[in-house]
């Protein structure tokens, strides 16, 4: 966890809270993804841990690649696969909260289609954004239609977006 996160463990916005009962929230809610280098002495590359939401939902409570595997493209392929597995169970929303200055988790996020559906700030995490990928583009059009007055522009945009990411294939 600390090489990852490239932490030494002083930074004021680290989780404190209680070993055992984050242990014992895990062990019972948590769903655990490990991604192991297995052509370098199998070699943490990164590592997620999500827990159902709802009904309908998936939340990550954390994602991280590792430095060294930043940029290879292990998030996206993660990211597509678990939309794959988790729209296959029912799951129509996978759900997470970013900080504003990690830009480049913003990117990807923005690449895979992740829209901003909240903002929200806290004394622990300071100001965070709320960022939900609908796995039916059905659930995406009504949130948009609800909340976006530029709605009819975007989805415009987005098709001719899609069009050339087909072409490209």
């Amino acid at each position: 966890f600390p090489e990852v996160y490239q932490t030494d463990g002083t930074n004021p916005f680290e989780d404190k809270g209680p070993q055992d009962f984050r242990q014992r929230y895990y062990e019972e809610m948590g769903d655990f993804f490990v991604f192991y280098d297995t052509a370098h002495d199998n070699r943490v590359a990164g590592m997620a841990a999500g827990t159902l939401l709802d009904w309908s939902g998936y939340n990550f409570r954390n994602i991280a690649i590792a430095p060294a595997y930043q940029e290879s493209g292990l998030y996206l392929k993660f990211f597509e696969m678990l939309i794959e597995v988790l729209g296959e169970r029912g799951v129509r929303r996978i759900e997470g909260d970013v900080a504003p200055t990690n830009k480049h988790h913003l990117h990807v996020l923005n690449k895979l289609g992740c829209v901003v559906t909240a903002t929200h700030y806290s004394e622990r995490w300071g100001i965070m954004l709320h960022l939900t990928k609908y796995i039916l583009e059905s659930d995406e059009e009504r949130f948009s239609k609800l909340f976006s007055m530029t709605h009819n522009s975007d989805v415009s945009a987005n098709r001719r977006s899609h069009v050339k990411k087909a072409k490209a294939k």
